[in-house]
């Protein structure tokens, strides 16, 4: 087990530099690129498996232009991983109850074309994943997060951007989640990991 680990962490190491390499030398090449770089604001929403079950999340994401090809930024995400008082997502992953995970990291998209409104691009995201329920609300206090353990966290996805009016993105994505998480509990080890799709809205200011 310790050596599929290592053998996927190697993976992961080589596909960042990669697609690192990739953008900047996409940046470096666009020498026509005289536009300014735009910042960008986002909201995805999108659904991974885990286990059996598909287990929703939601993020936002903070960035701007390095070139006409590529963007990097910043992110952050929760996913469900239990139900919740106030819902009903029929999520088994962990008997905990009001469980989720929590991840912040860095975020790099690369598209093949410099000028296209449908656009096939890559999409990279690394990070770090906390998981975490909420406590039960006591007569002196309210629920709060707490922390069950955390993990690096890092994801790959391809997909095609649909670009409106220069300023306005809609991003389709199929791709794969890595987390090499500990045993959590009742949650096995890596456990976390696996196929994802989602959907992001982006918006583009100077």
């Amino acid at each position: 087990m310790k050596k599929n680990r290592n053998t996927i962490q190697r993976i992961a190491a080589a596909l960042v530099l990669v697609i690192t390499s990739m953008a900047f030398l996409y940046a470096h090449s666009d020498n026509d690129y005289v536009q300014s770089q735009d910042a960008y604001f986002g909201f995805n929403y999108g659904s991974s498996k885990i286990s059996e079950d598909d287990a929703p999340f939601v993020g936002i994401s903070i960035g701007s232009e390095v070139s006409d090809r590529v963007t990097v930024g910043a992110f952050a995400g929760v996913q469900a991983l239990s139900d919740f008082p106030s819902s009903n997502l029929d999520l088994s992953i962990t008997e905990v109850p009001s469980a989720f995970n929590f991840v912040v990291g860095a975020e790099m998209d690369v598209r093949l074309f410099r000028d296209s409104w449908i656009n096939p691009m890559v999409h990279l995201e690394v990070g770090h994943l906390s998981v975490a329920h909420m406590t039960e609300p006591t007569n002196n206090q309210e629920p709060e997060p707490l922390i069950l353990g955390n993990s690096f966290y890092a994801s790959v996805g391809t997909g095609f951007e649909l670009r409106f009016f220069g300023s306005f993105s809609i991003v389709g994505l199929h791709g794969y989640r890595y987390v090499p998480n500990q045993a959590i509990g009742d949650i096995a080890t890596e456990v976390l990991s696996g196929q994802y799709n989602s959907v992001a809205v982006k918006v583009f200011v100077d």
